[in-house]
């Protein structure tokens, strides 16, 4: 089983911390952010229906980009606790974090696209 039972109060526990937090995510972040836990949230139903078959939907993609300063390193630490916290994955075996390059993996203490 990937998707773990009763993390409607992790993720609620989660969020809370976020909007808490000194700097919490602002709305393009939200987006993703919710993006992501919207397929999740799919794919928990699916595993937990017993639907043998993946959905329809296509797969969730995305594409993080912006000049320094704009918070691509924090919105990457975020989706990470996300995985983490939310649905208790342990990264390297359920995720991982890929990054362009060395200083992005080294931030996030994720791996590089190429290693």
């Amino acid at each position: 089983v990937l998707y773990r039972r009763n993390w409607r109060q992790r993720f609620a526990a989660w969020r809370t911390e976020l909007q808490q937090s000194g700097k919490p995510p602002y709305a393009a972040q939200w987006t993703c952010l919710d993006s992501i836990h919207a397929r999740c949230v799919l794919e928990f139903r699916e595993e937990h229906l017993g639907i043998a078959q993946s959905s329809p939907e296509e797969p969730h993609r995305s594409l993080v980009h912006g000049p320094p300063g704009h918070g691509k390193t924090q919105l990457f630490l975020w989706i990470r606790s996300y995985f983490e916290k939310v649905w208790e994955w342990e990264h390297g075996v359920q995720f991982v974090c890929l990054a362009a390059m060395n200083t992005m993996a080294a931030l996030t203490n994720g791996f590089t696209l190429h290693s």
